[in-house]
């Protein structure tokens, strides 16, 4: 249980993502599947906390590998704004802080119960 916040923070730092693109209209595939994969993968950092590693590098590697696609495709600046796609990286990185977070806390905990 120790492990908790860092994963109802990518929860909803997800949602928080996913609420922004829809309300200014930038919704895409991609990006949502991006989203899904850093929520499950911050649940099962949760559920097998003995695997915690695993589900963290790859639901991490996951997470990374849409958002470069989508970068891939999209390119790094914004068409709309024609500004440098902070909030992409800014999430990316946060997410990938809650990732690195959740797995030490699980890590602590197992060391607790020991």
């Amino acid at each position: 249980m120790i492990a908790t916040l860092p994963i109802i923070l990518v929860c909803a730092f997800q949602g928080v993502d996913i609420a922004l693109h829809v309300a200014t209209g930038q919704f895409e595939v991609i990006r949502l599947a991006s989203n899904i994969i850093a929520v499950f993968g911050a649940m099962a950092v949760h559920v097998a906390s003995k695997r915690a590693l695993s589900a963290v590098l790859v639901s991490g590697a996951g997470y990374i590998l849409f958002n470069a696609v989508f970068l891939a495709q999209n390119g790094l600046t914004n068409p709309s704004t024609g500004n440098l796609r902070l909030p992409l990286f800014a999430f990316v990185f946060i997410t990938l802080f809650l990732y690195f977070w959740s797995w030490r806390r699980t890590q602590f905990a197992d060391k607790l119960q020991r």
